[in-house]
């Protein structure tokens, strides 16, 4: 047994190895690709002895493959390497030795020999309690031997929620069973490569710290370690000793834990975790199915609202970097035509602001709209997708407001770029905005864009918070520059109706209830969101209990979709009475 999990080990290993050297050599890595390829090729050589010398014993459980075929292989590898054919080399390790090598793990757990997957708790623990002694004790004293009992239902109760399943390449991932639902932590197929995936975009020139919400199996958080080169450490913070004691079975962490930089904490309702990320230069790393497993809805949306706005400005920085350097230089080049915002204060100041959103309960009062236009004693905004439909309608707001950063959004000025409705614009709102569309521009320079906020120091002026909507920027905008009141018109955070937007605005796409969430409705019904409505829903309420939002009277005139904690609720009709 104990030289068929050392051949399963090293196979393995060699499957991880491999799929490193192909992700290192098409990305012309070839320092790195070439060191893995020389490691990989020991280990590659050690597998392809065993098999040669077979005495039987493999054979006899169907384990192995024609000698032929196995020197076929090795001439093609060493070909490549003579000849320095990279391309090639990534080519036969990804088409032909990672599927053989796949083969082989299959071969040898189909064998029913039991017990292959290695146990690194002893090694890991003793590392941990170097650091951490009190934790290592408590991990130590946690039986996990019911993992594997489930199939004939002896499994320990403690356990009944988690299984451990092997996987392609021999690293096995957990998948949870919880309130009638089940998925999994890591990827089915290769688990360390969909951790390398994860850990890719995560380094920042401004952090000095990493802090990960979530265990798991412990794989992103070893990536995220060795991504770091050993040069920041990485915290994990997990509330559920059970994940930690799987970790440190399934996944051999003694080097990183024995040097210090990678940190285990148990933190059941997440306090160290936020006030960690509170302090400067510290980066909150989140593990999104961890979120699931949170038992605090509150919690885990404002975990879920930092999670979409962070992968969303990871997955778009190129896009919201060129965007800002094209806005600046409008900024610098006509800076008659482009302005901060800041200017605009004392136009707002004690002014009713009614903005108008594009969700599907609009089309129920948007003709009233048009007796909001023009008024003295007040503002009209449109967002973007509003734009033209408003307009069609003989509309005309005061100010247009944009923020997407992609090009698509473009079409919201649609044969209207002569229009001469100024425009409130994100700094990192799409270029081609200020490049198009030839009203004033006033810029807005947000939080949480390292960029915009040093612009907006260098020009004393205001940065706003986004909330990752255009709604939600809107009303953190109306509130710093004095609005007395604020009606929000098509603002639902629903699909009331089962639509998404109002006619004539964006995609009017139907839904179903499938996947949505029950929501108060603003009439004291039930009206269905998905969970980014919700988030947007309930940042807008915790931004309306802050300080400077206690002096604003902030209406939802939308008459559908979602009840907003924090405004009133009441017909446009009676709010533009007011």
């Amino acid at each position: 047994m104990a030289e068929l999990r050392d051949l399963y080990q090293r196979i393995r290993n060699a499957v991880c190895q491999s799929t490193v050297i192909t992700e290192q050599l098409r990305m012309y890595n070839l320092d790195a690709g070439v060191r893995e390829y020389q490691s990989f090729l020991k280990d590659f050589q050690a597998i392809v002895g065993e098999l040669l010398g077979d005495d039987g014993t493999l054979a006899a459980m169907g384990v192995g493959a024609a000698p032929d075929y196995i020197v076929e292989m090795m001439r093609g590898l060493l070909g490549a390497q003579e000849q320095k054919d990279y391309v090639l080399l990534a080519d036969l390790i990804a088409l032909q030795i990672q599927p053989f090598l796949q083969g082989l793990l299959e071969q040898l757990q189909s064998a029913e020999t039991g017990g292959l997957l290695p146990d690194h708790t002893g090694k890991n623990l003793a590392a941990l309690s170097e650091r951490d002694p009190a934790l290592a004790k408590r991990l130590g004293g946690l039986d996990d031997s019911g993992i594997f009992n489930d199939r004939d239902g002896s499994a320990q109760e403690a356990w009944r929620d988690l299984f451990v399943e092997e996987t392609s390449v021999g690293y096995p991932t957990c998948r949870v069973e919880r309130d009638g639902e089940s998925f999994y932590l890591h990827s089915n197929q290769d688990p360390f490569a969909e951790a390398r995936a994860w850990v890719r975009a995560l380094p920042d020139e401004q952090a000095t710290g990493y802090h990960v919400l979530g265990c798991g199996l412990g794989y992103h958080v070893l990536a995220l370690y060795e991504e770091l080169r050993e040069c920041y450490p990485v915290h994990v913070y997990e509330a559920d000793l059970r994940m930690m004691k799987l970790a440190l079975r399934f996944v051999n962490m003694e080097k990183a834990l024995r040097s210090g930089l990678l940190i285990f904490h148990e933190d059941v309702q997440w306090r160290a975790l936020s006030e960690a990320v509170a302090r400067s230069g510290q980066k909150l790393c989140i593990h999104y199915p961890t979120l699931r497993l949170m038992k605090d809805d509150r919690l885990r949306q404002g975990f879920e609202q930092f999670f979409l706005q962070d992968s969303s400005y990871r997955n778009a920085k190129m896009l919201l970097q060129g965007n800002f350097d094209a806005n600046m230089e409008s900024m610098r080049v006509q800076p008659q035509r482009f302005m901060t915002a800041d200017v605009l204060r004392g136009h707002f100041l004690d002014k009713t602001v009614t903005i108008v959103a594009a969700g599907p309960s609009l089309d129920k009062n948007v003709s009233q709209l048009s007796a909001c236009a023009g008024r003295q004693d007040g503002i009209l905004i449109a967002c973007g997708t509003v734009f033209r439909k408003l307009l069609g309608l003989g509309i005309r707001p005061d100010y247009v407001l944009v923020t997407d950063a992609n090009p698509r959004v473009l079409s919201q000025i649609y044969e209207q770029e002569k229009n001469d409705v100024p425009m409130l614009m994100l700094s990192t709102a799409n270029h081609g905005f200020a490049a198009r569309y030839q009203a004033v521009h006033y810029m807005l320079f947000q939080e949480g864009y390292p960029r915009a906020e040093q612009e907006a120091a260098a020009r004393g002026c205001m940065c706003v918070k986004t909330g990752g909507s255009v709604m939600t920027t809107a009303l953190d905008t109306m509130i710093r520059l004095g609005a007395k009141r604020l009606v929000f018109v098509g603002l639902d955070l629903a699909f009331t109706d089962n639509l998404a937007h109002a006619s004539g605005t964006s995609n009017r796409v139907a839904t179903d209830t499938k996947d949505l969430t029950a929501v108060k409705a603003w009439d004291g019904g039930t009206v269905y969101a998905d969970q980014k409505f919700i988030l947007y829903r309930t940042w807008m309420e915790r931004r309306l209990q802050e300080q400077d939002a206690a002096a604003v009277d902030v209406i939802n005139a939308t008459e559908g979709g979602s009840y907003i904690q924090g405004m009133r609720h009441i017909p446009l009709a009676e709010a533009m009475s007011l």
